[in-house]
C-alpha cells in the first residue's frame, strides 16, 4: 500500500468527513407574525426542512494594467446574490405553508400592495443558522435561566463543527405546488428562496482569532 494512500485511510479514519444529510437550520420567528397562531411551526421547520445549502462566497474583479500585462484584482464580495433556498416536506394540514404565507403577507400588503419597513414590530427579518453536525456525539448541554451551562447526565447531543449564519433573512419566494390525482403516494414538498443582508461563518472565530464570547458580541452589535 502506498504512503499516499496510508497516509489518506489515517486521516479519513481520524477525521472523517462531513455528510451531506447531518445538518440543521434554524428560523427563529420574525417579529411581525410573533404574534400570530404560527408558534409550533417553528420547532417543525428543523424537522421537516429536507435539503439546504450554505452559501457561496464571491469576490468581484475587475481588470488592472499598469505598465505591464493586465490582471484581476479584486473590489468586492457577496455572498450568493440570489439568495439560499431550503426545502420543506408540508404537513398535512398544510400549517407550514400557511407560514410562509402570512410571514410573507407581512413584508408587501397583498391587497394595498404596501410594503412595511424592516423595524420595530414590523420587523419582518429574522437571522437564519444552518449548521454542519458531526457524526460524533458529546455531553447535551442546558442553560439555567441566568445562562449557566450544566451537562445532563447520560444525554447526549450533536457537535455542531461549522455554520453559517444569513443575517437578516426573509422569504423572497416560494414555489409552485402541484396537485395530482394520478400521484396517489406522492407528499407536497415547498422550497422557499431567502433574501439576507449579510452572511456570518463560525470559522471567522478561527481566521481572525477571537474567543467565542467575544464572536457573540461582535454579532450582537453588527444586527
Amino acid at each position: 500500500m502506498s504512503s499516499s494512500l496510508e497516509r489518506f485511510i489515517s486521516e479519513v479514519n481520524t477525521r472523517g468527513l462531513a455528510r451531506t444529510n447531518l445538518f440543521s437550520v434554524e428560523i427563529p420567528t420574525p417579529r411581525c407574525i410573533a404574534g400570530n397562531s404560527v408558534r409550533s411551526v417553528p420547532q417543525l421547520l428543523n424537522v421537516f426542512c429536507q435539503s439546504a445549502s450554505f452559501p457561496p462566497t464571491n469576490i468581484g474583479v475587475r481588470d488592472l494594467k499598469i505598465n505591464g500585462p493586465t490582471y484581476k484584482r479584486p473590489y468586492s464580495i457577496d455572498y450568493g446574490g440570489e439568495g439560499v433556498s431550503l426545502t420543506f416536506l408540508i404537513d398535512r394540514n398544510m400549517e407550514l405553508k400557511a407560514y410562509f404565507d402570512v410571514w410573507m403577507n407581512k413584508i408587501i400588503d397583498p391587497y394595498e400592495y404596501h410594503s412595511y419597513y424592516d423595524e420595530k414590530e414590523t420587523k419582518y427579518t429574522t437571522d437564519i443558522t444552518i449548521r454542519q453536525i458531526s457524526e460524533v456525539t458529546a455531553p447535551k448541554v442546558v442553560y439555567e435561566n441566568d445562562g449557566t451551562p450544566s451537562f445532563l447526565s447520560g444525554a447526549e447531543d450533536v457537535n455542531t463543527e461549522y455554520f453559517v449564519k444569513l443575517r437578516d433573512a426573509f422569504p423572497r419566494n416560494i414555489s409552485l405546488i402541484e396537485l395530482d390525482t394520478s400521484a396517489q403516494n406522492a407528499t407536497h414538498k415547498l422550497n422557499v428562496n431567502f433574501a439576507y443582508r449579510k452572511v456570518m461563518f463560525s470559522s471567522d472565530i478561527y481566521i481572525n482569532n477571537i474567543n467565542s464570547s467575544e464572536w457573540n458580541q461582535l454579532n450582537t452589535e453588527i444586527g
